[in-house]
């Protein structure tokens, strides 16, 4: 093949694999922006918890597990349609379920929309991961978080 033909072809897979993690990176960051009121409304109730002020660390060491394991995890990109679809579903679940239980006289107490709003966010993050990463990438970081838990016993 000579360069006029191979000139309509795509980028190349290591370029578009980059291309991927960015973007998945750039969806996590909009879901922060999006979920900013509520996520900041969890920190504020779990920093003043002497029982519950531990969940401020679970982003720090996830992303320290991930460092450690970087060269471990899939280069591979593949998006899963499927897994995408559940947790989309499941994250608009979740959040419809929240705002509809505002509407309603339920006595639902702030921690319950603030359990609900946090896991819809969580599904959100899946759909981005699913969809950016494939499946193979969380299922990879969760094995490492296990095996790491299992050396430091």
């Amino acid at each position: 093949m000579n360069n006029t033909q191979t000139e309509g072809v795509s980028a190349p897979p290591r370029q578009k694999q980059t291309w991927r993690f960015w973007s998945g990176v750039c969806f996590a960051i909009v879901l922060l922006v999006v979920f900013a009121w509520p996520l900041f409304m969890l920190i504020s109730y779990v920093a003043g918890s002497q029982l519950h002020s531990y969940v401020l660390l679970v982003p720090f060491v996830s992303a320290y597990l991930l460092y450690l394991r970087r060269d471990q995890l899939p280069k591979n990109y593949r998006t899963d349609i499927l897994l995408t679809l559940v947790s989309l579903t499941a994250g608009l679940s979740l959040l419809a379920l929240a705002y509809s239980l505002d509407h309603i006289a339920t006595g639902q107490t702030s921690n319950d929309r603030i359990v609900l709003l946090t896991l819809s966010f969580l599904c959100w993050l899946g759909t981005g991961g699913f969809f950016f990463l494939g499946r193979d990438w969380p299922t990879s970081f969760l094995w490492c978080r296990c095996q790491t838990r299992w050396q430091m016993r």
